[in-house]
């Protein structure tokens, strides 16, 4: 059984299906409690109806661009393996020490927005290594 609770894994380009879980960037797990068509003016779309895991939130994404939007299917075990390998190895970026604090939140930000799983592992990396190095995160 993969990590969405189906006995075959859900590809991040498939549809998803009333039941499955998936993770929206920003928010975290989701549950899809629907799929509704709905019409604003002339346009007419399915929508996923999903439900914020611990929350009483509610988002609708359209189907078509689920996507682009960067609803992504739950990691399979294996890809978690190679997340945790990653945070356990050690950072090779490096940082100026005068670089401005700006710079690396927008280059953060940046990352995690793309909706990788990766890439958001190395913000909390890099995160996790300024911490360590006493590095200030807060000033430039």
């Amino acid at each position: 059984m993969y990590a969405n609770g189906h006995k075959s894994y859900v590809d991040p380009m498939t549809d998803f299906k009333v039941g499955d879980k998936g993770v929206y960037p920003g928010q975290g797990v989701v549950d899809v409690t629907g799929i509704e068509e709905k019409t604003v003016k002339d346009y007419t779309a399915r929508f996923y109806l999903l439900s914020i895991e611990g929350t009483t939130k509610k988002i609708m994404v359209p189907v078509d661009n689920a996507d682009a939007c960067g609803l992504r299917a739950v990691a399979a075990k294996k890809e978690a393996d190679e997340i945790f390998e990653l945070l356990r190895e050690k950072s090779h970026t490096k940082r100026k020490s005068s670089e401005p604090w700006n710079r690396r939140h927008r280059a953060f930000v940046d990352l995690i927005r793309t909706g990788e799983l990766k890439n958001a592992a190395l913000v909390l990396r890099e995160i996790y290594r300024d911490k360590a190095n006493n590095q200030d995160l807060t000033c430039g």
